[in-house]
């Protein structure tokens, strides 16, 4: 189960500006956001997570955001995710913190994405795991190089990753990876 934290749920909603324009737009918004969204700030999003913890879920928690482009925006990020980790239950919950790398702008800053995973990951207690993604298949390749690079730092068993960002393999009549 993936809880999604978004201290401002309205950016995400409101992308396109429509739910300013409309009446009642920002609680249309919030209703359409709510099912998939754990609250409206970190501290409600953690306060599902230990709701599930309880029900006996294991848990992903993730921030909303994609395709950041500017570095200073992903350093910004980056506190964020780190804020996000210091804050989540003590292992051994069963908690998961995933990250998609296009909020680190693996797209226009390989080099800084892989400082800032490796920040954040070096940040986690022990016991306590990122699951990486890509956000789409364009930049899986883009994302494995990424989480090698990390792995390589001593980072391998803080890292996790998942469909999206499944590793790469040249032949494609290969049943293993490289």
């Amino acid at each position: 189960m993936i809880v999604r934290c978004c201290s401002d749920w309205r950016r995400v909603s409101a992308s396109s500006g429509s739910s300013r324009r409309c009446p009642g737009g920002d609680a249309q918004a919030w209703r359409a956001a709510s099912r998939h969204v754990a609250g409206r700030s970190r501290d409600e999003a953690l306060s599902t997570t230990v709701d599930l913890l309880a029900q006996g879920h294991g848990v992903s928690v993730d921030l909303f955001g994609e395709l950041v482009r500017d570095e200073a925006i992903a350093d910004r990020v980056t506190e964020d995710y780190l804020a996000l980790a210091a804050a989540l239950p003590v292992p051994p919950a069963d908690v998961w913190l995933s990250l998609d790398l296009s909020h680190l702008a693996i797209g226009t800053d390989p080099t800084g994405a892989a400082d800032r995973l490796a920040t954040i990951a070096a940040a986690l207690p022990s016991g306590r795991r990122i699951q990486v993604g890509a956000e789409d298949a364009a930049r899986i390749d883009a994302a494995l190089r990424c989480v090698l690079v990390v792995a390589g730092r001593g980072l391998a068993n803080r890292l996790g990753s998942g469909q999206s960002c499944r590793p790469i393999c040249c032949d494609p009549s290969a049943t293993s990876t490289p």
